[in-house]
């Protein structure tokens, strides 16, 4: 499981603030003798359990909500497992998994059952309502990380499947490639990707497409030809491309 990346640091930033208050007041209620540092002052043992307290509240507040979206996300993960390794789970088992990343969303920040859901939401075909589901989950989740480029390149694909967010589609995929341009795992679908959107795009935005394809194919040819098969996008690549050598090993056997 990943954690959010700014729950470490938040927790270090809370925990290093008791920790600096704890020092000045430790320092205030010290004085020196001729046998060292002597803490003075009656109220000394009330405030050594205050700020245990306190610092022992911040850790829970912190760690609490994570742990339960853990526990959550345990819960699910063998029938996630089933499911990505293409085993057959009974729509029941679906329920329980949706159930268990919705849990643990109240909890954590982390995206990683955010995406997961998207997937869920899909896993039958893009239906006009998994498609809208995937969406409102998967903005969720750019909202809270804007980083994270694959989930830019899963939204681009839903975006795609419903013709009125064209525009967001295009932004979405300008955003997954400014973030991430030469990641292995999203070059084939990011390709694909800039093939749908090519007719919609102005001459300027063509070159970026194209460069899309052309990278990943210097990456994996022949992953990128398997990928341009599979999704019946063969004859667009080498049209887009534009390129003797290329379009000859793109032909179909």
């Amino acid at each position: 499981m990943r954690f959010h990346a700014n729950g470490p640091i938040i927790l270090c930033q809370l925990s290093a603030f008791v920790s600096e208050i704890f020092c000045l007041e430790l320092w205030r209620l010290t004085v020196q003798t001729n046998s060292g540092l002597h803490i003075r002052g009656p109220l000394v043992n009330s405030l050594l359990k205050f700020l245990m307290l306190a610092s022992s509240l911040v850790l829970i507040g912190v760690g609490v909500p994570q742990l339960i979206a853990a526990i959550s996300m345990a819960a699910g993960d063998p029938i996630w497992q089933d499911y990505r390794e293409g085993k057959n789970v009974s729509e029941e088992a679906f329920l329980e998994l949706e159930q268990s990343r919705l849990n643990a969303i109240k909890y954590s920040a982390d995206n990683e059952a955010r995406e997961q859901l998207a997937y869920l939401y899909v896993r039958d075909g893009f239906s006009e309502d998994g498609v809208r589901r995937a969406i409102d989950i998967l903005e969720e989740a750019v909202a809270k990380d804007p980083l994270d480029s694959s989930d830019w390149a899963l939204l681009t694909k839903l975006y795609l499947e419903t013709p009125d967010r064209r525009p967001d589609a295009i932004a979405a995929w300008k955003a997954s490639r400014k973030l991430a341009p030469n990641k292995a795992n999203l070059l084939n679908d990011r390709a694909a990707n800039a093939i749908y959107l090519f007719r919609f795009l102005d001459d300027e935005d063509r070159l970026l497409a194209k460069t899309d394809l052309e990278v990943a194919y210097r990456k994996n040819r022949t992953s990128f030809r398997r990928h341009m098969a599979r999704t019946n996008l063969l004859e667009w690549a080498k049209l887009i491309l534009n390129d003797p050598k290329k379009t000859a090993f793109l032909a179909p056997d």
